[in-house]
């Protein structure tokens, strides 16, 4: 597995750290140094070492014929359902992900209990009953292999520190509904004159990997004239699509539905008038998702919308004012709250 593999490989660095090595955060003996930094609903520094301390049935002490044990660690997501976390010990850095945060927490605190303890691996192994043995009735240890002695699989799971905590974090094994709400600052290519911004509102819906969403948007007025005269035109749109999220939610091509307002009013003529027309369009593109916290995304957005009937704003019968292009593009840069 690739979590216990990092972990074997982070054990055995972190158990030849050199005494010498600069600090990275206060322990309970001067030789153990842990660094933890987590955001705000993981578990605690305080929660990862009382977790160590219950897997190995002592305090975080090294032995006196051991070297120092000196780890630092950071917890960060790194997709809307994906967690990481950078282990670095004696110049050496890893890093190992997982759906949730806990599960990281739960990671780190064997991590540090086999460097601590490299003999708590042939305890929690041990017959069920046997001196010293740790407590994992609900996750089946397998027999860990000559070379490496450490449990190929480790317990991924804090129910005791899940349980303290006022603050619940991402749990659940399966897919789960995800809400979001976001605003883009958008332009238009061919559905109003010239280069056309705006503002679009977006919400989704979303259960791995189908992502359904709504958007508003509104095109202030861009003005056109000919020869003949000229006028104001302003555009609002009503859009919904159903996207297929990939990577990790980082990229969801999707398709859709838009429905458009373009609003006209004539200027420069002697009996200017206004009106409407509606414009249904199929739209294709692509949303990019960068997560920069826990609950919040940038996004990136591009579109082509086609129009299977085309609207005309005319300044007389024999006078056009402006068409709309039958191909439209449309892009948007903003941002997202993620509701969980």
């Amino acid at each position: 597995m690739r979590l216990a593999g990092t972990l074997l490989f982070m054990t055995s660095t972190a158990l030849a750290a050199p005494d010498d090595a600069p600090a990275v955060g206060g322990g309970t003996d001067s030789r153990f140094r842990f660094g933890w930094s987590a955001p705000t609903g993981c578990p605690s520094r305080a929660e990862v070492l009382a977790r160590a301390e219950q897997l190995i049935g002592h305090g975080l002490v090294p032995a006196a014929d051991s070297p120092a044990v000196e780890l630092s660690a950071t917890v960060q997501p790194s997709a809307p359902s994906n967690w990481q976390l950078d282990v670095a010990s004696g110049g050496v850095s890893r890093t190992v992900s997982a759906p949730t945060c806990d599960e990281l927490g739960e990671a780190m605190a064997l991590l540090i209990a086999l460097s601590i303890d490299p003999d708590y691996s042939q305890r929690a192994a041990s017959p069920p009953g046997a001196p010293g043995q740790a407590r994992f009735s609900d996750v089946p240890i397998a027999e860990a292999p000559p070379a490496l002695p450490v449990p190929a699989r480790a317990p991924l799971r804090l129910p005791e520190l899940a349980a303290r905590r006022s603050t619940p974090t991402n749990v659940g094994g399966g897919p789960r509904v995800e809400g979001a709400l976001g605003a883009l600052g958008s332009v238009w290519l061919g559905r109003l004159p010239g280069v056309a911004p705006g503002v679009v509102l977006r919400g989704s819906l979303s259960r791995a990997p189908l992502v359904l969403a709504v958007e508003l948007g509104f095109f202030p007025r861009q003005h056109v004239a000919t020869q003949g005269g000229a006028g104001d035109l302003w555009l609002a749109s009503l859009g919904g699509s159903l996207g297929y999220a990939l990577l990790d939610g980082l990229l969801t091509p999707y398709a859709g539905l838009q429905l458009d307002l373009l609003h006209g009013t004539g200027s420069d003529i002697s009996t200017p008038q206004s009106g409407h027309v509606w414009l249904l369009g199929l739209d294709v593109g692509l949303l990019l998702r960068v997560p920069v916290h826990r609950t919040l995304n940038l996004l990136m957005a591009g579109s082509l919308s086609a129009l299977p009937t085309h609207g005309q704003f005319y300044l007389d019968p024999d006078q056009e004012l402006f068409r709309p292009s039958s191909l439209g593009a449309q892009f948007g840069l903003g941002a997202e709250m993620t509701i969980r």
